[in-house]
């Protein structure tokens, strides 16, 4: 059995470097913990700079390196160009995009990213449920992604019967006097930051403390990382950030695994959602390969399997829809605890 991994891992930052060590962590379990095939199981890694190198990348990988299913460590705009050819060679291929243009009903794809409405649903529950948050600032870094995943954040306020506003925080200091200011003219009890730009981020901490005790901060999953704890320090004590594990003795046997591995292989790393997409990805691929060698064979049992339990939670697929993650929201609640990302809440699971 052979896995063909192709990154660019320039295009998603330090994203990218956690995807592609959950996915070799991943690879070590299944030989560890498999029979048949998977035992034997190879990846093969291509790793290119220049986009216009992906379709020979993804050539080589199966063709003359005989890789069985491919893995998309990439940008959206890109990982759909890997979909295309995978759908038009017939190949199974698997990526941790949320982008619901890279599935776009293709039979072969598969992508198991937190959808962008389904985050936002539990989060501002959570806002509202657990701290009686009623009105919220939503503040986003540029970009269509971002835009997007404001845009949600506020449309599932508005549901919940909240008053919300979205803020792009612009690209550096010089902005963030302003943005307070937008914050307390909004009267908001909380400020959701969503945003994968650390420097950015960082920056912004100042100006989110001076809001005042009484306004609460709840921030993207990308910001917890081991470098946003560090170079925050007592800054970002008691901030509440976007999650998707249980981080505790109720997480199920592949987060579990996950963990201790990313801690075997480095104790200084905080586990993140861009480790579990890695290992989930490989983790899937892995068991529709063994189950045979044709793609209608491998198809159908992603489909028909029912809930899988993941490292980043339920994963559930569906003919009409192969993002795993639609149906059974993973989002949890982690908290910046004497310098560690601790549980704050379950949610859902």
């Amino acid at each position: 059995m052979r896995i063909g991994v192709v990154h660019q891992i320039r295009g998603l930052g330090g994203s990218g470097t956690e995807q592609l060590l959950g996915v070799r962590l991943a690879a070590a379990h299944t030989r560890e913990v498999s029979n048949g095939a998977a035992r034997t199981l190879e990846l093969v890694e291509r790793s290119f700079t220049d986009a216009s190198e992906l379709p020979k990348h993804l050539g080589e990988l199966v063709g003359s390196a005989g890789c069985d299913a491919l893995l998309g460590i990439l940008p959206v705009p890109l990982s759909v160009q890997a979909a295309t050819w995978s759908e038009a060679e017939g190949v199974l291929y698997a990526t941790g995009n949320n982008n619901p243009k890279v599935g776009d009903g293709r039979h072969s794809v598969f992508h198991i990213g937190v959808p962008s409405e389904v985050t936002a649903e539990a989060s501002m529950a959570y806002l509202r449920d657990e701290l009686g948050v009623g009105r919220v600032a939503v503040l986003h870094t540029p970009g269509e992604f971002q835009v997007h995943a404001a845009t949600c954040m506020v449309e599932a306020a508005g549901q919940l019967g909240m008053d919300a506003t979205a803020v792009d925080i612009g690209p550096g200091t010089g902005r963030d006097a302003g943005l307070a200011r937008a914050v307390q003219d909004h009267r908001s009890d909380a400020v959701c930051v969503m945003g994968s730009d650390l420097d950015r981020l960082v920056e912004l901490v100042p100006t989110l403390n001076r809001l005042g005790e009484g306004t609460r901060v709840l921030l993207s999953r990308g910001m917890v990382c081991r470098e946003f704890a560090e170079r925050c320090g007592a800054a970002g004590e008691g901030y509440d950030f976007i999650d998707l594990y249980l981080r505790s003795d109720e997480a199920p046997a592949e987060e579990c695994a996950l963990m201790d591995r990313v801690a075997a292989a480095d104790a200084k790393l905080v586990t993140t959602a861009s480790h579990g997409f890695g290992w989930d990805g490989l983790r899937l691929l892995a068991a529709a390969l063994a189950n045979g060698p044709g793609l209608d064979e491998q198809v159908a049992y992603l489909e028909s399997a029912g809930p899988i339990s993941g490292a980043t939670g339920i994963l559930r697929f569906d003919a009409s829809d192969h993002n795993g993650h639609r149906h059974d929201n993973p989002t949890t609640i982690a908290r910046l605890a004497d310098g560690r990302f601790v549980p704050a809440s379950k949610l859902a699971r």
